[in-house]
């Protein structure tokens, strides 16, 4: 056990000596918050990662809503495409109990973190722990009798992977997508294109943090607060630094979404 926690102590105090301020924040919240999630859906998850968002409750939390609308729905299977350290996989496997979760992760560094993070929240004997997708598996998943719930997040493949002809299951899948223009101009436009008969399309776009939904109130007020540089480390600590705007959709099959509008 000691062992595990050698390279993290290393890297904390490298942090501090490099960058005290941003470094003194992660500690505290990985202290308060004991590696549980703070906000959001998956409130309450156990989740080890180098980033403090997940833990903060605000990692991608412009999708929140999306999430959810999701619960409303009677989810077999999920498939999580680029499921990295288990955020989505693990999160969406202590929502939908009963579901199996196909988690595809290539960097196998990160796959064994997503592991451990299941072990962590006794959903491990719910995920199936999977390297590349391609769409001949998408397809054979989709197939499959009842409801799959596809989450994607693949730099751009997206485009690849989401294509009806070759997987023609998804006509009938919930689809949530992270959007990559940056990499794949027109990826937006191209999904929207594709899904636009059989789904209704619903967009979420990336928006900046406040200081207001930081978690620990304690951490924000004066006279630490009263510093602009340190109430500025704070609201980047729960943003995910971003290149630029970013969107997700939720796409929705029409025979179940009874064409209701997200508020």
């Amino acid at each position: 056990m000691a062992n595990t926690y050698i390279p993290a102590l290393r890297r904390i105090a490298s942090g501090f000596l490099r960058f005290p301020l941003p470094t003194s924040i992660e500690v505290a919240v990985k202290c308060l918050s004991r590696y549980r999630v703070q906000g959001g859906p998956f409130k309450g998850m156990i989740y080890h990662s180098p980033t403090l968002p997940m833990l903060l409750g605000t990692y991608e939390m412009e999708t929140y809503q999306a999430i959810e609308h999701i619960r409303n729905f009677e989810v077999k299977r999920v498939i999580n495409i680029g499921a990295a350290a288990g955020f989505y996989a693990i999160g969406f496997a202590r929502l939908f109990p009963n579901s199996t979760i196909h988690a595809f992760e290539m960097v196998a560094e990160f796959a064994e973190m997503m592991r451990q993070n299941a072990a962590r929240n006794s959903v491990l004997d719910h995920i199936i722990s999977r390297g590349i997708c391609t769409v001949t598996d998408l397809a054979q998943l989709t197939e499959s009798p009842g409801l799959s719930l596809v989450v994607i997040d693949v730099e751009g493949a997206e485009l690849d992977l989401l294509d009806m002809v070759k997987a023609p299951g998804l006509e009938d899948s919930l689809v949530f997508v992270e959007l990559h223009d940056i990499h794949q101009p027109g990826c937006a436009e191209n999904i929207r294109d594709r899904f636009r008969e059989t789904h209704d399309i619903h967009e979420f776009f990336t928006r900046g943090r406040e200081l207001g939904e930081f978690p620990f109130f304690w951490m924000k007020v004066p006279p630490l607060a009263w510093i602009p540089r340190y109430r500025k480390a704070l609201v980047d600590c729960m943003g995910e630094s971003r290149p630029g705007p970013q969107n997700w959709f939720l796409m929705i099959p029409k025979d179940i979404s009874g064409g209701r509008r997200l508020p």
